[in-house]
């Protein structure tokens, strides 16, 4: 496993044993954009759910971020967050 390609929060999620068993979202960043037998690599351990160039989100188990991060094409790991607007963004103001 190449755990410098993981973010600090998925380091701790592998060393929670009581995490074990769990389907965690990804997000990761390839050296390049996505080809064929790369799809196809990252398919065999997950379900990819967006891409946009190198940026991808993947549903896998966490027991396939050893294997994912052992793709060389793969640079970076970080769990996906879900965000939020800010309440601002929401409202607009009548003249």
């Amino acid at each position: 496993m190449h755990t410098e390609k993981l973010s600090s929060s998925l380091k701790q999620l592998l060393n929670n044993e009581a995490e074990k068993d769990v389907v965690i979202d990804v997000l990761l960043r390839l050296n390049q954009p996505m080809t064929g037998p790369v799809r196809t690599a990252i398919e065999k351990l997950g379900h990819i759910r967006t891409q946009a160039g190198d940026i991808i989100t993947l549903t896998l188990p966490r027991t396939q971020l050893s294997s994912l991060s052992d793709l060389t094409e793969v640079i970076y790991i970080e769990a996906a967050q879900t965000m939020y607007p800010e309440a601002a963004n929401f409202v607009h103001k009548r003249k």
